[in-house]
C-alpha cells in the first residue's frame, strides 16, 4: 500500500556506509510525543501530494530530532557551532529521537503512537531511502535510517500492535491504511529480515515474529 507515499522516483540510489556510531541515549518527555504524535498526522495528510508538500514536513520532523538541511550544517561548521567529524551523528539523531519517543510512548500505554513511529520509520528505511539521491539530503537533512533503530522500531512496532484490537488503523493516508493486524505480520516479516540480513536482532523479540507469522 502506499501509506506514507515514496518520494521522486530517481534512477540514482543512495548507498549509505555502516554507521556503528549512536548518540548518547535520548530523555523524551510529554512534548516530544505530543509534538512527533503532531507531525506523522500533517505527514499523513500531505503524503502522496507531491515533494513540494511533503518535504516541509519531513524537515520539521528533522529539525524536532535535532538535524537540519544540510546548508544550515555546513552553516554551523563554518561558524563552528558544528563539528565536522559529527555531522553523520545530527543526521542520525532524528531516527534515535523517534525511537526514544516510541518506546516511551509504548511505556505510556499509548501503543498506537508507539505503532505509527514504527510504521513511519519502517517505511522509510524500506520503501522511500532507496530511492533517495544526495540532492535529498542536502534538501531534508534526513537519511537513511541506522540499522539499529530499524531492529529497535521493528520489536516496538510488533509488540505495540499486538497490544491493540486487530481492526485498529494505526495510520493512514490518502492511498490507504494499516490495521494492527497487518502490522503485526509486517513488522514480524521486517524483523526476520533484519536478522536474516545480519542485523543483531533481540532472540526474544526474533522468535516471537516467527510465533506470530507460523
Amino acid at each position: 500500500m502506499g501509506i506514507f507515499g515514496a518520494r521522486r522516483q530517481s534512477d540514482r540510489s543512495s548507498s549509505a556506509a555502516p554507521r556503528g556510531d549512536q548518540p548518547a541515549q535520548l530523555a523524551v518527555g510529554d512534548a516530544d510525543l505530543s509534538l512527533l504524535d503532531n507531525l506523522l498526522t500533517r505527514y499523513e495528510r500531505v503524503s502522496g501530494q507531491g515533494n513540494d508538500v511533503t518535504d516541509p514536513v519531513v524537515i520539521a520532523i528533522a529539525r524536532a530530532g535535532g538535524s537540519a538541511p544540510l546548508e544550515e550544517i555546513f552553516e554551523d561548521v563554518a561558524a563552528k557551532r558544528q563539528d565536522p567529524t559529527t555531522i553523520h551523528l545530527r543526521q542520525d539523531r532524528p531516527w534515535y529521537w523517534m525511537q526514544a519517543v516510541a518506546e516511551e510512548a509504548f511505556r505510556r500505554q499509548n501503543p498506537r503512537l508507539a505503532a505509527r513511529i514504527a510504521s513511519f520509520i519502517m517505511l522509510w528505511a524500506k520503501h522511500i531511502a532507496p530511492i533517495l539521491t544526495q540532492a535529498d539530503l542536502v534538501d531534508l537533512g534526513i537519511m537513511t535510517v541506522p540499522t539499529p533503530v530499524q531492529a529497535a522500531a521493528a520489536a516496538i512496532g510488533m509488540k505495540s500492535a499486538s497490544a491493540l484490537p486487530s481492526d485498529l488503523i494505526v495510520a493512514s493516508d490518502s492511498t490507504g491504511e494499516i490495521q494492527a493486524g497487518g502490522m503485526i505480520l509486517l513488522m514480524s516479516r521486517y524483523l526476520i529480515e533484519l536478522a536474516t540480513r545480519g542485523v543483531a536482532v533481540d532472540a526474544q523479540q526474533l522468535a516471537a515474529a516467527h510465533e506470530r507469522i507460523s
